[in-house]
């Protein structure tokens, strides 16, 4: 049970994680999220080859149970960056070197995780400026109300 009535918004700046590694958020045991948007530049190798970002939905115990991605491809030597909202239409649409593209509205539970996977990487490609606008709630429990007694 959520024991904070009302969420709050929370901007969390992701750590870079290294060349070629994805990027991962788990929920801190005390809270539950809802993802409204998630930005992040990916920026390839000269490997030559297409890469995507793609955003993944995971249990506690990692096992993906639901995306958001774009058709757009990054080629090598070259940089884009893929913003997920929750709320855009059902169609994926490019602003500049940026593809917007919908995610589910799903909520997030303590220990679950939220990851920015890029597809068909290579070792060199580098994930930066992750961002993760979130709904947040306290898990804690709000205390009960005091007791009243009947005036004699």
């Amino acid at each position: 049970m959520v024991g904070g009535r009302e969420g709050f918004a929370d901007l969390i700046a992701g750590a870079q994680p290294a060349a070629g590694i994805d990027y991962g958020y788990v929920v801190p045991g005390e809270a539950v999220v809802r993802p409204l948007a998630v930005f992040a530049r990916l920026t390839t190798s000269a490997v030559p080859g297409d890469r995507a970002g793609m955003l993944e939905f995971r249990s506690s115990d990692g096992q993906v149970y639901a995306v958001a991605g774009t058709d757009v491809t990054v080629g090598g030597a070259s940089s884009a960056g893929f913003n997920y909202l929750a709320g855009l239409g059902e169609s994926m649409r490019p602003l500049g070197d940026v593809a917007m593209a919908p995610m589910p509205r799903l909520v997030l539970w303590p220990t679950f995780q939220l990851a920015v996977r890029i597809v068909n990487g290579d070792a060199g490609d580098q994930l930066s400026g992750v961002r993760l606008m979130v709904e947040r709630w306290t898990t804690e429990s709000t205390p009960a109300a005091p007791a009243t007694t009947a005036a004699p």
